[in-house]
């Protein structure tokens, strides 16, 4: 299949509005933590990065994760969020705040967690 002349210019034009949707993404919810869990890119801030340590190394000398429920952490899908419908918007029916794709993570999903850097996730959401 042929394309038309501007496709290649097109494409990059599509790889560099992807790329500043992610930053604006990251800046505006204050992402600093970033992982892989399955096919799905999440990103959490310092509050769940923190939760995620301790969770994944548990002594005895930190004080207990919670005393009566299982700890948790939440993280925002950021592969999906990207790669959403532009101008759709997600609206909380409760509260009216926009939804952000949370997920929430147990203990039981430390496992299968991934940590990735910035530079990784740019690249894997930009394909």
């Amino acid at each position: 299949m042929k394309y038309p002349r501007f496709y290649s210019f097109r494409n990059f034009m599509d790889i560099c509005l992807k790329e500043n949707k992610i930053d604006e993404l990251i800046k505006s919810q204050d992402l600093i933590f970033f992982f892989k869990k399955g096919k799905n890119i999440y990103g959490g801030t310092e509050e769940n990065r923190v939760m995620f340590a301790r969770m994944k190394n548990k002594s005895d000398k930190d004080a207990p994760l919670s005393l009566d429920e299982k700890p948790t952490f939440s993280a925002i899908n950021i592969k999906r969020l990207i790669d959403s419908t532009p101008g759709l918007t997600h609206v909380n029916a409760k509260d009216g705040s926009t939804w952000k794709l949370e997920k929430t993570f147990s203990e039981e999903d430390i496992k299968k967690i991934k940590i990735i850097d910035l530079e990784k996730i740019k690249e894997k959401l930009s394909e």
